[in-house]
């Protein structure tokens, strides 16, 4: 198509730069997932089932190791909790490393970027005023890397939210957060949506790494995910800002446990029925035709693709101004678009299809 077809279709089908607060906001859902869904039946003496919890999280666990498309290695962590999202996670660690500074790479999901106000906690202003500006990028806008202090604490996200890749920056950060003992938390919430990622994660430096469930096989309002860490007992205590449980240790316990009966069993059913490769297996090919339409390149992810500096987005201003866009004030440095409402439209026109075939 040509520039002034292609820029109207980018505004029909709501493409963008999938950052801000929610950079996951665009969920994958896929029909086969919602009819899933819709068909299942609930049995009472299921939501009775006191081992119900115990089966979701061995289900979490084998959902992870038997992928093909990507070999994630966390055999080590001995804690497995059941969380209800991402932010939940983060928002814990941020008042667990408190007295520590954030470190992130310029291309993170931005939600991180006031974790040292903890206006959730409702504070109005960082524990250490010495810590200012609370947090600091590991790399320049020009790419350069700083090294990190004995008193930060890392966040990554593998993929990485910015390229839908592995960035080339995470086996040194992990080195380094190794020799000096900072705490890394490993976001891989786009996992599921990805393939070709081998990464052993065991090691000291690692102290959480998280998955979630509900916009990686398409069912958004199931929203339980896996958390597992390596923090003792010592670690928890006072993690929630008191001398209490720590908030995610609470919401598995099994007297206020948070995460209910009927959750764990959707979530049971859906692990045990599509795979954490399913989505990517289905939207592939589907990633690749986007791309040839628009004029984008794609990444190992399959819901973010990269504006290319060739083609139309060199030869047309307009294009070149909306790839201009994509580029915060030097602080993202990747003109990413998001695709998942395109996704999500194809689909539907692909079992629609299918439909008609058969009818």
């Amino acid at each position: 198509m040509d520039s002034s077809e292609l820029l109207n279709k980018w505004k029909e089908y709501n493409l963008n730069d999938g950052t801000g607060l929610l950079p996951s906001r665009n969920y994958i859902v896929h029909p086969e997932v919602e009819k899933f869904v819709r068909g299942l039946t609930i049995s009472g003496n299921v939501l009775k089932d006191k081992n119900l919890y115990y089966d979701t999280v061995n289900n979490f666990v084998a959902w992870i190791e038997e992928s093909t498309n990507n070999k994630i290695t966390i055999a080590d962590f001995e804690r497995k909790h059941l969380v209800h999202n991402t932010y939940e996670c983060l928002h814990e660690v941020s008042w667990r490393y408190r007295r520590r500074r954030l470190r992130i790479l310029r291309g993170e999901q931005q939600y991180l970027s006031n974790s040292f106000f903890y206006l959730h906690f409702d504070e109005l202003k960082p524990i250490n005023e010495e810590h200012k500006p609370f947090y600091r990028y590991i790399d320049s806008p020009t790419g350069k890397f700083f090294d990190l202090d004995e008193e930060d604490w890392v966040y990554i996200s593998i993929p990485f939210f910015g390229t839908g890749e592995l960035n080339d920056k995470t086996e040194g950060l992990l080195n380094q957060a190794d020799l000096l003992n900072v705490p890394v938390i490993i976001d891989c919430s786009l996992m599921p949506l990805s393939s070709g990622f081998e990464i052993n994660l065991n090691r000291p430096c690692v102290k959480e790494v998280i998955f979630t469930l509900s916009n990686n096989i398409g069912m958004q309002k199931n929203k339980v995910g896996l958390r597992v860490s390596s923090y003792t007992d010592n670690d928890n205590a006072g993690a929630d800002g008191s001398r209490g449980t720590a908030p995610i240790q609470l919401l598995n316990s099994s007297k206020e446990r948070l995460v209910s009966n009927l959750e764990l069993m959707l979530t049971s059913r859906l692990l045990e029925t599509f795979s954490m490769d399913y989505l990517y297996n289905e939207c592939k090919d589907i990633q690749k035709e986007i791309c040839n339409d628009f004029d984008l390149l794609p990444t190992s992810c399959v819901n973010i693709c990269m504006i290319p500096t060739t083609g139309l987005w060199a030869s047309n201003e307009e294009m070149k101004q909306l790839q201009n866009e994509y580029v915060d004030n030097g602080n993202d440095l990747y003109p990413r678009v998001d695709i998942s409402n395109l996704l999500n439209e194809k689909l539907k026109e692909q079992r629609s299809s299918i439909w008609k075939k058969i009818l």
